[in-house]
């Protein structure tokens, strides 16, 4: 589980933060005023975390080709699209 530190905690301590998560694996979330806006984790969890959302982008735009494909669902050329917004 992650530990929850603030801001401050974080610019002060990062060195020893970073020694943390290579020797321990351990992962921080960083708080402002209570709320969670960022994290510090190993390096291999964010690989593995977009490693995920390239599977899970690729999937989807498999899913939509196969719709267009069938004829359920139509596309549009990205100029039409913005002479519509624009109009």
């Amino acid at each position: 589980m992650a530990k929850k530190i603030t801001t401050t905690v974080a610019k002060a301590d990062l060195l020893q933060l970073i020694d943390e998560i290579l020797q321990s694996r351990q992962r921080f979330v960083i708080t402002r005023r209570g709320k969670a806006v960022a994290a510090l984790v190993p390096a291999s969890d964010v690989d593995q975390v977009e490693g995920e959302s390239i599977q899970r982008d690729s999937l989807e735009a498999r899913k939509v080709i196969a719709r267009v494909k069938s004829g359920k669902e139509k596309t549009s050329l990205l100029s039409t699209v913005v002479d519509r917004l624009k109009s």
